[in-house]
């Protein structure tokens, strides 16, 4: 392809390969390190990963990771707005219930789970429940209600509601 180096999408596909593999990039620590991997076709041609991705759809794209622990390989990745990938995140390293979106709130002995979506930058609560099994359902109807594709979900319940 003449002029790749010109493209949108040959940027990404530079950056994607820096920061999973080069352990002075400043994203790194999120992505290499994490063992967060490029699948060798792509990695050894941008024609290949041109071929899979396309072409990005407007400036206000990037690629996003779909399963966020998963490695960018066809399947697995899509163009995103921010506001989209916002809704596909990790489970956050401080969260002490083990579902995304729970949270206990220590001032309610009976309802004590407290379901939480966050969309257009605000948070919303989805309710309080008993257990945290509940309270993860609920936020999981919430986020793919708000979200659809681009929820991430709590995976025991990704099967039954997608």
């Amino acid at each position: 392809m003449i002029g790749q180096s010109k493209l949108p999408e040959y940027e990404i596909w530079c950056s994607i390969k820096s920061r999973c593999y080069r352990p002075n990039n400043i994203n790194y620590e999120r992505y290499g390190a994490r063992g967060v991997t490029m699948c060798p076709e792509w990695r050894a041609s941008f024609l290949a990963f041109y071929k899979d991705v396309g072409s990005r759809p407007s400036r206000s794209y990037s690629l996003d990771r779909i399963d966020n622990d998963g490695n960018y390989e066809p399947g697995n990745v899509r163009w995103a707005t921010k506001q989209q990938q916002g809704a596909n995140t990790r489970k956050r390293r401080d969260n002490t219930s083990g579902y995304r979106g729970v949270y206990r709130n220590p001032h309610s002995l009976k309802r004590p789970w407290t379901a939480k979506v966050r969309y257009d930058g605000k948070d919303f609560t989805a309710g309080h429940y008993e257990t945290a099994e509940e309270a993860a359902w609920m936020r999981d109807q919430w986020a793919l209600a708000l979200h659809g594709e681009f929820a991430s979900l709590n995976s025991e319940y990704s099967e039954a509601t997608t």
